[in-house]
């Protein structure tokens, strides 16, 4: 992970000066360079994540068991003690998907069209879905897809 400072928009690997991390985010590394550059031309980002090639073990509560049979991927159920939510899931969900949302700017503001394979979501976030699915294929086309977004990035004005 990266540390982007939230008013220089500078990347660090990490510091133990205190109070450093008070004023960075956390980034993957692959999408921080996408990130300081739209940011450093006025294109505002709040949530981003760049995928990762392992899959991840998720937890949620819910109502009952066809409910967590939903969430795919399903390890166990156990009961809870909570009435409202009597059912604790654990579930291994992919993590193969590639978006960036940004701070109240539509996409009509993006003179540049995107790359190849990205697309815009209602909530004006861009989308990438990943179509190789082992470890290093993965990564190979992660790295692929954030240097064409970082070029389509740096093709951007800067924003008035």
């Amino acid at each position: 992970m990266v540390f982007m400072d939230l008013k220089t928009y500078e990347l660090w690997a990490e510091s133990n000066i205190d109070g450093f991390h008070n004023e960075q985010i956390e980034l993957d590394e692959v999408i921080a360079p996408i990130i300081r550059e739209l940011n450093l031309k006025g294109y505002r980002t709040t949530f981003c994540c760049s995928g990762h090639p392992f899959t991840s073990l998720n937890e949620a509560f819910t109502t009952s068991e066809e409910t967590a049979k939903g969430l795919g991927g399903l390890v166990k159920t156990e009961k809870t003690d909570n009435e409202e939510l009597p059912i604790r899931a654990l579930y291994i969900a992919p993590d193969d998907y590639f978006y960036i949302s940004f701070d109240g700017i539509s996409r009509q503001e993006f003179p540049v069209p995107l790359p190849d394979g990205f697309w815009w979501d209602e909530e004006n976030t861009i989308r990438y879905e990943y179509t190789k699915h082992g470890v290093y294929e993965l990564l190979e086309e992660r790295l692929t897809v954030c240097k064409a977004l970082y070029q389509w990035a740096a093709s951007l004005p800067h924003r008035q």
